[in-house]
């Protein structure tokens, strides 16, 4: 069994570049990351001061309910929320 020769290109001794057929693909996704990309430079829109004073107001409500509106938790309850909406509205 003999050894086949590796194909070498030119002078430099290195091996052939990449098919074709893989370097559009390669430009796609590189495309695809430069638009995520743009999309988080995006600014987010604001939302009213007062819609969100609702969606916490709510969510604390919700929090309340499910630990049966017991009383001493209403802080909490308004904190916990605060942080919830602050997340969603981040994101």
């Amino acid at each position: 069994m003999s050894k086949q020769p590796t194909p070498r290109s030119g002078k430099s001794g290195k091996a052939p570049a990449a098919p074709a057929a893989t370097k559009p693909a390669a430009r796609k996704a590189t495309r695809a990351a430069k638009r995520a990309s743009d999309v988080r430079k995006q600014p987010k829109p604001k939302v009213d001061v007062e819609i969100r004073r609702a969606m916490i107001a709510q969510a604390a409500y919700f929090r309340a309910e499910k630990r049966g509106f017991r009383f001493g938790g209403e802080l909490d309850d308004w904190f916990e929320a605060e942080r919830e909406i602050s997340r969603i509205l981040d994101e």
